[in-house]
């Protein structure tokens, strides 16, 4: 069974970007715009690794992660930000992610951490 990824983003260039390469490395990929659409599919699909930005309209990247824990759904969930800020790294590590990545970050960087999480052999 091929792994399966989330990727939770208000941009719809790097929604895309990231399904492709994923896609094209065996990966069942799921995109969404927000949290509320994540979550959506999360319940249904029940990805690996949720790749979620912060920063979005609607439900942001902190009500995602609450709602994921407080439901005790424990799929991965990588934070990806471009706010580079230690309160904010911790703030987001208490509600329970397993990673967390500052942009910029190189897409071979990012495969490989979302490939730890999945537990696929390097």
């Amino acid at each position: 069974m091929p792994p399966k990824l989330l990727v939770i983003d208000d941009e719809t260039d790097i929604l895309e970007m990231m399904e492709g390469h994923f896609a094209l490395r065996g990966f069942l990929v799921w995109t969404a715009l927000d949290g509320a659409e994540g979550f959506e599919i999360l319940e249904k699909e029940r990805p690996e690794v949720v790749l979620l930005d912060l920063k979005m309209k609607n439900w942001d990247g902190d009500q995602f992660i609450k709602k994921v824990r407080e439901k005790g759904i424990q799929t991965k969930i990588l934070v990806i930000t471009g706010y580079q800020d230690d309160t904010l790294r911790a703030r987001v590590e208490a509600l329970g992610v397993d990673a967390f990545l500052e942009k910029p970050v190189s897409i071979i960087e990012l495969q490989k951490r979302i490939e730890e999480l999945v537990g696929i052999a390097q």
